[in-house]
C-alpha cells in the first residue's frame, strides 16, 4: 500500500498481482477498483474532488445513518437528528475522515474471509451514540462488510445504503435484471407508487427506492460483454439512481456525459427496512460485487 495527497486527503492507493484500487480515509469509502486486464468495476470520475470539502462522487460512498433527506425516513430516525443545526443529504459520515484501524479491532463475529482495509467512525448527538465499520476486501470479487453498532443507552434506528457507482460502457447498452415486478417510490417523480416492469433499461433520469429486493440483482452489458452481480445479506432494499442527460450537468462534479458511462445500483437498508438497535447492539450487512462474462 502507498499513500497519494490530494490537498488534505490522504488517498491509499492499493495494487497487489489481481486488482489496482484506491480508497480515501474521507468518507471511508472504495474510490476505485479494478482487475488487472478488465474493464473497471467502479466508474471512475475524471472530476471527482478529493479534497474533503464535499462528499466524492465516486466509487461507494457509505450513507449513513440515513438517506437521502432526513424527512424521507423513518420518523424514528427523524426525531433522533432534527435538531443537528446542518443536516446533509445522505447521512453524517461522506465527508468526514475516518480511523483506519486493524483487523483486531472489528466489532460482532469475525469476518468469514480476511478483508484488506478497515475504517470506523462515531457519531453523537444528544442522547444518541452510534458507530459503524466498514471493512474491504479486495480480492478478485470485491467484498464490503458494514458494521452498525448503538453505542447509546437508548433504542435507536438507521438507515444504510452502499452508494455503488458502477462503470459501465454506455447507457443504452445495459438492463438490470433481479428488479422486475417489484415494487418502488419513484422519487424522480414525487415518490409515487410505481411497480417495475421489463426488461428494466434506463432512458431517461432514474431515482427509484425499492424497499425489499431479493439478495441478488445482475447488471448486463451488452457493450463490455459482462454481468455484473451484486449479493447481499442484512441490505435488504436498493436505489438505482441516474441523473440522466438533463441533469447530468448540473450536478456537482459530473460532466454533461457523465451520466452514459455509470449507473448507481446502491444496496441499503431504508424506509420500513431501516434497522432498530437496542443498546450495545450491532448489525452486520455484507456486499459482494463481480464481473462475469457473458
Amino acid at each position: 500500500m502507498t499513500t497519494e495527497m490530494q490537498n488534505t486527503n490522504k488517498l491509499l492507493v492499493h495494487k497487489n498481482e489481481e486488482v489496482d484500487a484506491l480508497l480515501s480515509p474521507c468518507g471511508g469509502q472504495l474510490l476505485r477498483y479494478q482487475k488487472h486486464a478488465e474493464q473497471p468495476l467502479l466508474w471512475t470520475n475524471p472530476n471527482a474532488d478529493y479534497s474533503g470539502q464535499q462528499a466524492i462522487r465516486e466509487g461507494i460512498p457509505v450513507c449513513w445513518p440515513w438517506f437521502g433527506q432526513l424527512s424521507r425516513n423513518p420518523e424514528t430516525i427523524q426525531s433522533l437528528w432534527q435538531n443537528l443545526d446542518k443536516i446533509p443529504a445522505h447521512g453524517l459520515v461522506r465527508n468526514t475522515v475516518w480511523k483506519t484501524i486493524p483487523a483486531s479491532d472489528w466489532w460482532d463475529e469475525p469476518l468469514r474471509e480476511p478483508a484488506d482495509y478497515f475504517f470506523e467512525l462515531s457519531v453523537h448527538h444528544e442522547n444518541t451514540s452510534l458507530g459503524i465499520q466498514v471493512a474491504y476486501a479486495l480480492t478478485p470479487h470485491l467484498r464490503i462488510s458494514v458494521n452498525s453498532c448503538n453505542q447509546g443507552r437508548q433504542p435507536v434506528t438507521f438507515s444504510l445504503a452502499l452508494h455503488s457507482y458502477l462503470a459501465i460502457s454506455d447507457l443504452d447498452a445495459v438492463e438490470i435484471r433481479g428488479l422486475q415486478g417489484l415494487r418502488y417510490f419513484d422519487s424522480a417523480d414525487n415518490w409515487k407508487a410505481q411497480k417495475q416492469g421489463t426488461p428494466f433499461r434506463i432512458q431517461a433520469e432514474v431515482d427509484r427506492v425499492f424497499p425489499k429486493v431479493p439478495e441478488r440483482i445482475e447488471l448486463i452489458d451488452q457493450g463490455w460483454k459482462r454481468k455484473v452481480v451484486l449479493e447481499s445479506l442484512g441490505l435488504p432494499s436498493a436505489v438505482v439512481w441516474n441523473p440522466g442527460a438533463d441533469k447530468s450537468g448540473s450536478i456537482s462534479q459530473f460532466t454533461p456525459q457523465a451520466y452514459r458511462n455509470m449507473l448507481c445500483i446502491e444496496n441499503a437498508a431504508l424506509l420500513q427496512n431501516a434497522q432498530n438497535l437496542a443498546p450495545e447492539e450491532t448489525h452486520q450487512a455484507h456486499l459482494s460485487i463481480r464481473a462475469e462474462s457473458l
